[in-house]
């Protein structure tokens, strides 16, 4: 619990300020005076709880200038913890000992980990800087707006307000698990929650389609092996034609062969006859360079000499090439008349043309078929996958959906237990509804007012402070004085008896019933008046003369 603050700034009447483990009020006058410092010790306490709505104070920051805050807190038979906060550096908090020498300095953090650890030493689904936003409701924050007491601002979509609940009740580890398992499936939730499940393709589409290219491969191996005679009667041909045509192919491979040779045999003829040599004794100029002893004369007999075996050989070559030449036309004729023959008879041609068309039309269908039938098991594996990994985070939803009808039906039956205790059974206690989608509704049936909403909104903080034991509970003024008066006492006794510290604001006393007027002063753990003001002194009133 909150021990104590501490501020050398506040005046010496209330330099120190302690606290009791139950309900603390800061009260005003009976007037009603107004700004006297109420809500911005509200904002202290936040301040010490790791808040930062109080350093949105220009006008402290203006007039008090940098200050620290000392405040300390207890834990059952533990001795006390001291620490203090600068507002010059916000984001730190100093870990003290009694006397304030500093033991450590912690990030804000850190420091607010560690408060909630020793209030509740298992509590890490949620932080306390969420239990601030949406409970430490003072003066100028967003969540004191009666239209939305259930969020932190106006703006929170309702998903992220029933997440928060979700939390608070403890069952953080349902939407750890379906965003997890949403992220690892590659799932869109909300998709999950609004579809229907998946038609997925049969087996017996895919069967059929395993027929159909059973039936054509059959066709196909029908063609593929069937032999000569029965090929050519697969085209209407006979055998005498086919074994004419079979005779010319034969022939035209044994002369293909034989030009072949005597194309070879002529290449290297005229290869030969190609060989050049020195035309005189000039073309040898160049080796005297390197032989100077050799005559010109010795090298142009000895050339004369090669040049009378050349043009023997040459005319031996001529002679080669004139016979190679006429049986190579000879033979290139009689390709030429054989090829023309089996033209002529048309049968290999239309018989080749016609079978492979054939064979050719089937396997095209059969690759289209197979392509089609692997097309439709891998969709129906991907649909499968799909559909798996959606009924996993189905089943998680479905699980998260009961939880949240247990929040719903625990939530408003406390609710309406504590709407009883303030007002009786006479009225309708507020009550919350929530979709499959998280949408939800809040509110009192058949009652909208002011004083109604702002009912609810204490309602249902008190329900949460007695469902989901959140350490500390902050009203403002402007909140509690919406409340009826005969209905301000039994409040008042309901943030007493809940087992838990409840920081309240209350001004204009006299317009409370005795019995709560009591309680207040009871309770009171800081009165502030225009006479004693939280830092002793008004920076809202003209300057007179050059005094304030």
């Amino acid at each position: 619990m909150l021990l104590s603050i501490e501020c050398d700034k506040f005046p010496e009447t209330h330099r120190v300020i302690t606290f009791s483990p139950g309900l603390n009020s800061v009260v005003g006058t009976e007037a009603g005076s107004n700004a006297i410092g109420k809500s911005t010790f509200l904002r202290i306490i936040d301040f010490a709880f790791g808040g930062n709505c109080y350093l949105k104070e220009e006008e402290i920051a203006r007039e008090i200038g940098d200050h620290e805050i000392y405040f300390s807190f207890q834990f059952g038979n533990n001795s006390p913890l001291y620490y203090c906060r600068k507002t010059n550096d916000p984001y730190n908090v100093i870990s003290c000992d009694k006397e304030k020498h500093v033991i450590e300095t912690m990030a804000v953090l850190k420091y607010q980990r560690n408060l909630m650890e020793n209030y509740s030493s298992n509590r890490f689904d949620i932080s306390l800087h969420d239990i601030s936003e949406h409970f430490f409701r003072i003066y100028r924050r967003l969540n004191v707006l009666e239209q939305y007491p259930l969020s932190a601002k106006p703006s929170e979509n309702h998903e992220t307000t029933v997440n928060f609940l979700i939390k608070l009740f403890r069952h953080g580890d349902i939407l750890n698990q379906i965003q997890a398992m949403a992220k690892d499936l590659h799932v869109d939730t909300s998709k999950v929650r609004a579809s229907t499940p998946e038609k997925i393709i049969s087996l017996d589409e895919i069967a059929d389609i395993q027929t159909t290219i059973d039936s054509l491969k059959k066709r196909l191996l029908d063609n593929m092996g069937k032999n000569e005679v029965a090929q050519t009667q697969l085209f209407g041909y006979n055998s005498q034609e086919m074994k004419r045509a079979e005779k010319i192919r034969k022939e035209l491979s044994l002369l293909a062969t034989q030009q072949s040779k005597l194309k070879a045999q002529l290449g290297a003829i005229q290869h030969s006859m190609d060989i050049q040599s020195f035309d005189s004794a000039e073309d040898f100029e160049d080796l005297q360079t390197f032989f100077p002893e050799i005559t010109m004369q010795k090298l142009d007999s000895i050339n004369g000499f090669h040049d009378k075996i050349r043009g023997i050989l040459l005319g031996e070559l001529s002679k080669e090439e004139k016979r190679l030449k006429n049986l190579l036309a000879r033979c290139d004729r009689e390709v030429t008349r054989l090829q023309n023959s089996l033209k002529d008879s048309g049968t290999a041609q239309k018989m080749s043309t016609q079978l492979v068309s054939e064979c050719a039309s089937l396997m095209n269908s059969i690759e289209r078929y197979e392509a089609q039938k692997k097309e439709l098991e891998e969709e129906r594996n991907r649909q499968q996958k799909r559909a798996a990994a959606k009924k996993q985070v189905r089943d998680l939803l479905e699980q998260e959906r009961s939880t949240i009808r247990g929040i719903e039906n625990e939530l408003n039956s406390t609710m309406s237990e504590i709407n009883a205790s303030l007002i009786g059974d006479a009225e309708r206690a507020p009550s919350i509804h929530i979709a499959a989608n998280k949408d939800f509704t809040f509110g009192i049936r058949g009652n909208s007012s002011e004083g109604a909403a702002f009912r609810s909104m204490v309602v249902y903080d008190l329900a949460i402070l007695k469902l989901c034991d959140i350490p500390v509970l902050i009203h403002d003024s402007n909140i509690l004085k919406r409340i009826d008066d005969h209905q301000l006492e039994q409040l008042l006794e309901c943030y007493e008896n809940s087992g838990h510290q409840v920081f309240i604001a209350y001004d204009r006393l006299s317009d409370t019933t005795e019995k709560a007027h009591g309680k207040l002063l009871e309770c009171a753990a800081l009165r502030l008046s225009k006479e004693d003001l939280l830092f002793g002194r008004s920076w809202s009133k003209k300057k007179i003369g050059g005094k304030a």
